[in-house]
């Protein structure tokens, strides 16, 4: 995978992982290579159509200490082992960059 931490206006840097290298794309931030994200499956009732994607958090985003460039979704902060922080940022999965440009016009 491939990371892009995209600056956002109010100082809370958004993570972005990408299945697809987004510089060929367009992308002109860094991008971390390598970057090895485990998310939490998807459960059923964890889905709400009516709520705002923006407000909606399945989980917390944790970064290993001893391995920077792995991350893994827990669902709770209490869930980490001792040797992950746990990121404040906001965090995405998308397959390409264009389809997340895409997605914020």
């Amino acid at each position: 995978m491939y990371l892009v931490i995209f600056p956002t206006d109010s100082g809370e840097d958004l993570y972005l992982f990408f299945h697809a290298d987004p510089r060929p794309h367009g992308c002109k931030l860094k991008v971390v290579e390598g970057a090895d994200l485990q998310e939490l499956p998807i459960q059923n009732d964890q889905f709400l159509p009516d709520a705002d994607p923006g407000e909606l958090r399945l989980g917390v985003l944790g970064q290993s200490r001893r391995a920077p460039n792995k991350f893994r979704v827990f669902a709770s902060e209490l869930e980490a082992p001792m040797y992950f922080d746990i990121l404040p940022n906001t965090f995405e999965v998308w397959a390409t960059w264009e389809a997340w440009r895409r997605s914020v016009g």
